[in-house]
């Protein structure tokens, strides 16, 4: 009897919380075997259910990887999400454009029963592949991968969903491994520019209407433009993200070559 009425209080906990989303108090707590429902809560709607109600199990995380004629190296990126030991994430692999055999591969790191999402596209933009992801997500946070990057470490998706179920944060941002470069960590003074270095609230994403502009290059800035002061940061201070920014052909290095004008649009 106890534990039924500690859980009613509870939902109804979770529904005020729900509908005051501002409000500045998160919670969390786990049942095991109440009636055969396994719960979890924490802050707001990061509420996922598996049992016998028969309610769709929404991801903590869903991890959105454009990919554009990728199949010599999107092996390495997709592996290190495979390796992951969190496994509640539900992968969105976009294929943009793409004419060689990148889409057969994706479709080898799709997890019967997960969610996961192979998307096909003719654009050629990231930010159309990276908006198309989002339209499909599902998860409560949001990361990026680019196509010839990887996460570092196996515990990666662990550390970020453990210190994001702490922070009352809309954007949580990590350090990465900058390739040539060295560790790159983040301060409220040195906020990075790009999506692959964060995790993102998507309940925030749809408040403040975030999308990535059409631009040929650099929408990840454009995209932080929309959020950045518009949401509450947190930092976790790990390297947890490998940046391959040199790659042979890959945008950033067209730029660095000059066969394509790296000018970052204003608007």
């Amino acid at each position: 009897m106890a534990k039924k009425i500690y859980l009613i209080i509870a939902l109804r906990f979770f529904r005020l919380n729900k509908t005051h989303s501002s409000m500045a108090f998160r919670f969390a707590f786990q049942t095991q075997s109440w009636f055969g429902l396994k719960t979890e809560i924490a802050f707001g709607i990061e509420q996922r259910k598996v049992g016998e109600v028969g309610m769709k199990k929404e991801p903590f995380f869903s991890v959105i990887v454009p990919e554009h004629n990728s199949a010599l190296w999107m092996r390495k990126g997709l592996d290190s999400i495979r390796a992951q030991t969190f496994t509640d994430y539900q992968l969105i692999i976009v294929c943009d454009k793409c004419s060689d055999n990148t889409a057969q591969i994706a479709e080898e790191y799709l997890r019967p029963g997960a969610g996961d999402v192979l998307v096909e596209i003719d654009n050629g933009y990231c930010a159309a592949a990276r908006n198309a992801g989002l339209a499909e997500a599902e998860g409560t946070w949001i990361l990026f991968m680019d196509d010839d990057d990887w996460f570092t470490e196996p515990d990666a998706f662990r550390k970020i969903a453990e210190k994001a179920g702490k922070e009352q944060a809309d954007i949580l941002t990590f350090g990465f491994y900058w390739q040539h470069i060295g560790e790159k960590m983040p301060s409220p003074e040195k906020m990075f520019t790009a999506v692959w270095c964060k995790a993102w609230r998507r309940e925030f994403i749809e408040l403040v209407g975030a999308r990535f502009p059409m631009w040929k290059h650099s929408d990840d800035e454009g995209f932080c433009r929309q959020t950045h002061h518009r949401g509450r940061i947190a930092f976790l201070n790990e390297c947890l993200y490998y940046y391959n920014f040199r790659r042979e052909g890959s945008l950033t290095w067209q730029i660095e070559n000059g066969l394509i004008d790296g000018t970052i649009p204003e608007e």
